[in-house]
């Protein structure tokens, strides 16, 4: 998490935003950048180390339904 944070807040810290939008586009843009650039020690992007190593371990969020009382 420190190296996202620090990658983002580096790549935008001079930036002027005039919108909320526009700055959450720009971190969107600063994490692709981060995550499909290649890291040196392991030849490969964190992108493609979570595609070929962690999606099968992922399973899908389960919904849960609950019901609340009324006025809640």
């Amino acid at each position: 998490m420190r190296f996202a944070q620090y990658y983002i807040l580096g790549r935008l810290r001079n930036v002027t935003f005039f919108s909320l939008a526009e700055c959450n586009a720009a971190i969107a843009a600063a994490m692709e950048r981060m995550n499909s650039r290649e890291m040196r020690r392991l030849g490969a992007s964190r992108r493609q180390l979570f595609e070929t190593v962690e999606r099968r371990s992922c399973s899908p969020c389960l919904m849960m339904t609950t019901s609340m009382p009324n006025g809640i």
